[in-house]
């Protein structure tokens, strides 16, 4: 970013470039903060804060044991997806009988 602001890059076409270039570093950084937000996450400084602290309670859980975790979370998520096909299944088997 400073890098455009540099005033030999701020020569005529160059500001133009830097004023499109800082406008859509604006509307990015906007629209994280609204993402952040809506997540309960304050700003760009509350996302390097949760980082910090997840980073720091992992850091004391073994890498097997997190990996075990990990295998879990798969194995859930197939049998939850497993189940959604199943009631879906049920659903249209309800609506086709009489």
């Amino acid at each position: 970013m400073w890098l455009l602001l540099d005033r030999e890059r701020a020569q005529s076409d160059g500001a133009e470039q830097a004023l499109h270039a800082l406008e859509a570093l604006a509307q990015f950084t906007g629209e994280l903060r609204r993402r952040l937000a809506g997540d309960g996450v304050n700003g760009i400084d509350g996302a390097v804060a949760l980082y910090w602290r997840l980073r720091a309670t992992l850091d004391d859980v073994p890498r097997e044991r997190l990996g075990e975790m990990r295998a879990e979370i798969v194995r859930l998520r197939q049998w939850l997806e497993a189940a959604l096909r199943a009631i879906d299944d049920l659903r249209r088997l309800k609506q086709t009988s009489p």
